[in-house]
């Protein structure tokens, strides 16, 4: 879009036209208003879970998400089909290059677990490791740790049948002769029996081991995994060691009960209970590991009288715990942490559920914190605001360093699950010491849940993509099409804001004129799973004008010779459009080579009297590097979650004869007047970050020479060879180039 598509001023309003998805609706004018600046982020669903039965379904807390360079592998704790019983739960691959989704395991009832809501962590390049809620070869159905193998068809190994607090059926392996033989179940083995339900998945420390933390009766467990595979069909075989969080495991031989044993060993009283993350140091890749480093973080979330609302804590690799911070449920520190990570500058940074500025239903929002690894200077960097800021986060933060311009920026990103247009955000906050804890909303999920998926409450995952820079990759609980989940991508997170013009009333009309031209059918695009087609309506010959916040009507010629594009339940939509312009003499009947001369530059015309070769620039506006047409500024729009409509009426006279050159005068020849000039369109509609028509239009002015050949008229603008056709260019080959060679980032 271009300064000079609509008359000067124009320029000075944002242009947006109020429609239905498929009709006309005239708006009137409203009070001035300060529109701020909008995310220019990409949103785009590439899986929507649970679209048949088989399928993986609804990804829950805390859901980590792994990643090879090719494929992201994961877990759900529903769908997926079993030879007995189904729906129990997946391990999945989404390969990022087309967009295949394939369960590589479906979970039972007994033997690998069900339920598994930790998600997955690399043991290798090929081996993962992970962990069911529920399950296994006990009656008590406490879960498993499994390593899984990406490359091989096999199922799960299962690492350790968890126990969930019972020793029963293991062999009691303490036993006294004096003064009466006797054996009974030593402090170590009860332990290990009492570990169960772990949200989490075990996550690898400086030593190479990994360490887990499991939950068990509202108290908890840390664990060490030891085994290479739990075989024993008895179970008797641990593939754990539980540790003493309060100090030394006891003597094997002690007769210590089971109170005493809970209250020295596991999570209770000022520990807190019920852990559910666990985090690590990354290992120095010189393979110097200082002491700190050998140290555990974590948090629980509750259950206990002296710590009901969660604690962050530290423990040694011998699993002995120190709470950092016990949590009041006040606007001063928020209550029950999910989770927390050790940042690049070796503070602690987290979320808390809720606490922090109080709604009216008495609970809290949810905070940001930081501190130190002691627990010292804790701060909260930033109080959710439970509406347009959302509400309860969950998912753990995301630490990353971005190149925007000439300078570096620190964020932490994150997920809250509801709030917003109550679906969700996902959110940053600010390391920078100049916007030091600034918070910003990067993308709010909409109220439309099928759109991109809704409670956004799994780990997200950050891949430093060669070409869009810093991706998010997420799973929502709820939303998407079968409203059992989605995998979400946000990518171009460093684009600039768009920015929107200030205290001005931007609104605009279009109405059809008696003349106004629909272009064939409306053409549906159908989609699977979704209920309504696409659906895109072209229109010629648009009335369209603007009115300014004191309610003046403003018209321009072009204005009232516009065209309108309909977009119709388009997932994600944009426009991406290209333009091409060419003078054509007609008293020659050549082309003219030359250039469009406009405020930002210039553009070659089309030169070529014997293939037309055309030279194509990408249609957008001045300023932030955005090639979506209805995001440029000053372009005519109204987008919606699943719709877009848009207006145009390209000026393509230079700017230096714009006040000479008007429909309907009367030239002499000899002039370049003679001249009949086009602007050639190619719109790429793309729903969902995937390309599904091009819309192709031309509006020209034609000079037409009267019989004696020496004096003649233009004809008014007029819209030809408008077409919507399939997709030419379904992998972006020939727009990825156009945009590179005008300095933009690759699109969808």
């Amino acid at each position: 879009m271009h300064v000079t598509r609509w008359s000067v001023v124009f320029c000075a309003l944002l242009f947006v036209v109020v429609s239905g998805a498929l009709a006309g609706i005239v708006v009137s004018a409203q009070s001035a208003t300060v529109i701020p600046p909008a995310p220019a982020q990409r949103m785009c669903v590439l899986c929507d879970f649970g679209m048949k039965v088989s399928d993986p379904n609804a990804p829950q807390e805390v859901g980590v998400l792994a990643y090879d360079g090719k494929a992201i592998y994961g877990t759900t704790s529903g769908g997926g089909q079993s030879t007995k019983v189904a729906n129990r739960g997946t391990i999945f691959r989404l390969d990022l290059a087309d967009g295949t989704m394939k369960v590589l395991y479906s979970f039972d009832d007994n033997g690998h677990g069900q339920n598994p809501k930790g998600g997955l962590i690399a043991m290798s390049t090929t081996t993962y490791i992970g962990t069911t809620y529920q399950g296994g070869i006990y009656p008590e159905g406490g879960g498993t740790i499994y390593q899984f193998d990406s490359a091989s068809t096999s199922p799960p190994t299962v690492l350790h049948f968890f126990r969930n607090g019972t020793p029963n059926k293991f062999p009691r392996d303490v036993c006294v002769e004096y003064p009466i033989r006797r054996c009974y179940y030593s402090p170590q083995l009860r332990m290990n029996a009492a570990a169960g339900l772990p949200l989490s998945v075990p996550v690898q420390a400086a030593d190479g081991h990994f360490y887990g933390v499991a939950s068990n009766g509202g108290l908890g467990v840390i664990y060490r995994v030891d085994a290479t595979g739990a075989t024993a069909s008895d179970g008797s075989q641990s593939g754990i060691t539980a540790f003493c969080a309060g100090g030394a495991m006891p003597p094997r031989e002690s007769e210590i009960g089971d109170t005493d044993l809970r209250k020295l060993c596991m999570f209770s009283g000022e520990r807190g209970g019920l852990p559910v993350s666990l985090t690590a140091s990354t290992t120095p890749q010189d393979g110097t590991v200082p002491r700190r480093l050998f140290e555990l973080f974590g948090t629980t979330v509750g259950s206990t009288r002296e710590a009901p609302n969660g604690v962050v804590f530290k423990a040694t690799l011998d699993g002995r715990v120190t709470t950092l911070h016990n949590f009041t449920n006040a606007a001063a520190d928020g209550a029950r942490p999910f989770s927390v990570i050790v940042g690049s500058d070796d503070y602690l940074y987290g979320v808390t559920q809720s606490g922090g500025v109080f709604l009216p239903n008495g609970s809290g929002a949810g905070v940001i914190f930081r501190m130190k690894q002691d627990g010292s200077d804790f701060l909260v960097l930033h109080r959710l605001n439970g509406t347009t800021e959302g509400a309860s986060p969950v998912a753990p933060l995301i630490e990353t360093t971005s190149t925007v311009g000439t300078g570096q920026h620190r964020y932490l990103y994150g997920a809250a699950a509801n709030g917003g247009a109550t679906r969700g955000v996902i959110f940053r906050v600010s390391l920078d010491p100049a916007a030091f804890s600034k918070y910003e909303v990067v993308y709010t999920f909409p109220s439309a849940w099928y759109v991109s998926g809704s409670f956004p409450l799994s780990a997200m995952l950050g891949v430093n993509d060669p070409e869009f820079k810093f991706t998010l990759y997420g799973m929502t609980k709820g939303g998407g099409l079968a409203n059992y989940g989605a995998l979400f991508r946000l990518r171009d997170l460093d684009l600039p804001w768009i920015q929107q013009p200030q205290n001005l009333t931007l609104f605009a009309s279009s109405t059809l004129n008696p003349t106004s031209k629909r272009v064939g059918d409306t053409l549906t695009i159908p989609v699977p799973g979704q209920g309504q087609p696409i659906g895109i309506v072209v229109r010629s010959d648009i009335d369209g004008y603007q009115v300014t916040s004191k309610g003046e009507r403003i018209d321009s010629e072009q204005g009232k010779d516009g065209i309108r594009i309909d977009l119709g339940y388009c997932r994600n939509p944009h426009i991406l459009q290209f333009i091409s312009r060419d003078k054509f003499d007609e008293v020659t009947q050549q082309f003219v080579a030359g250039t469009f001369h406009i405020k930002d530059g210039q553009y070659a015309f089309s030169t070529s009297n014997v293939d037309r070769e055309r030279t194509w620039h990408t249609d957008t506006a001045t300023g932030p590097p955005n090639p979506y047409y209805e995001e440029s500024f000053g372009s005519a729009h109204i987008v919606r979650p699943d719709s877009l409509t848009m207006l145009d009426a390209p000026n393509f006279v230079e700017t230096s004869k714009a006040d000479s050159v008007q429909p309907g005068a009367v030239w002499n020849y000899i002039t370049e007047s003679t001249q009949t000039w086009r602007a050639v369109f190619k719109d790429y509609v793309i729903c969902n970050c995937k390309a599904v028509a091009e819309i192709h239009w031309t509006r020209q002015e034609r000079f037409v020479l009267d019989a004696n050949k020496t004096t003649g008229h233009r004809l008014p603008p007029e819209y030809v060879n408008v077409s919507i056709t399939p997709p030419s260019d379904a992998n972006f080959s020939w727009a990825k180039a156009q945009l590179a060679k005008d300095g933009y980032a690759g699109v969808p």
